[in-house]
């Protein structure tokens, strides 16, 4: 799983991020998941005691194992599946609440902050609500934008990346613009109309421009050929960060 604040990939166990040291969520959930399945147990183990108080001693062991063997059972399902638990829980939570919910989203989209919408979505899977379908293209673009960011900011260490190569970050880079500019027209998008309004439109827009200008700044592309970018090839956009980061060898 990756964590809600860095983005940086961690295990359910922590309890903290070892990145940004912010709390782990799903780590809080999961350990309200165990004192529960504890309080379930102790219940369970005192009713079976109490029922099998009259059999014989064998009946007892027996039904005793089989009830350890269901109840670990569960808690390895809990466990395994405690991200995605606490994120169904904070989904229905965030259904009853869509007024409010509506007008933060509407707020991060209109103070163009991809980054706490990026976050949010990954906190409450807003595709999994209906009623906000309509910033689908808003949220992925956020998406997006916050993965390319990263790579950008990868490209300003000296040291290669332990994930990427340089060279991998800028190929990484010009596809996932590819994904930007496709995602700007409805005709390239499988998704709903209601994306594409005005104030929709707008932002995806600014968050290109945004991108650019990132591009310009940090990889020192020239601003005319970032202008291009939308009509260019992968190949050609990657070539073009990479002579902008100086990394470009001629062959």
């Amino acid at each position: 799983m990756k964590c809600p604040n860095c983005g940086a990939q961690i295990s359910v166990e922590d309890q903290k991020c070892p990145y940004c040291d912010s709390e782990n969520e799903f780590y809080k959930s999961q350990r309200k998941s165990f004192i529960h399945f504890r309080r379930e147990f102790e219940s369970m183990k005192a009713d079976v005691l109490d029922k099998t108080h009259q059999a014989s001693k064998r009946s007892a062991i027996i039904t005793w194992i089989a009830i350890l063997l269901v109840l670990n059972i569960v808690f390895l399902i809990l466990i395994g599946q405690s991200y995605e638990i606490s994120s169904s829980i904070k989904t229905n939570k965030l259904k009853k609440d869509l007024t409010n919910v509506k007008l933060q989203v509407s707020s991060y989209e209109e103070e163009r902050d991809y980054f706490s919408l990026a976050a949010f979505d990954r906190a409450y899977y807003l595709y999994d609500i209906k009623e906000l379908r309509e910033y689908q293209v808003a949220v992925e673009m956020s998406e997006k934008f916050v993965w390319i960011y990263e790579a950008i900011m990868r490209l300003q260490e000296e040291e290669p990346s332990y994930r990427n190569s340089k060279e991998e970050d800028c190929k990484y880079i010009s596809e996932y613009l590819t994904r930007l500019y496709e995602n700007l027209s409805p005709k390239n998008s499988y998704y709903d109309v209601s994306c594409y309004t005005e104030v929709h439109k707008a932002f995806m827009e600014d968050l290109v421009a945004d991108m650019h200008a990132l591009l310009v700044a940090y990889c020192e592309v020239p601003a005319e050929t970032v202008e291009r970018f939308p009509t260019m090839s992968e190949g050609k956009r990657m070539i073009a960060l990479e002579k902008g980061l100086g990394i470009w060898e001629e062959e």
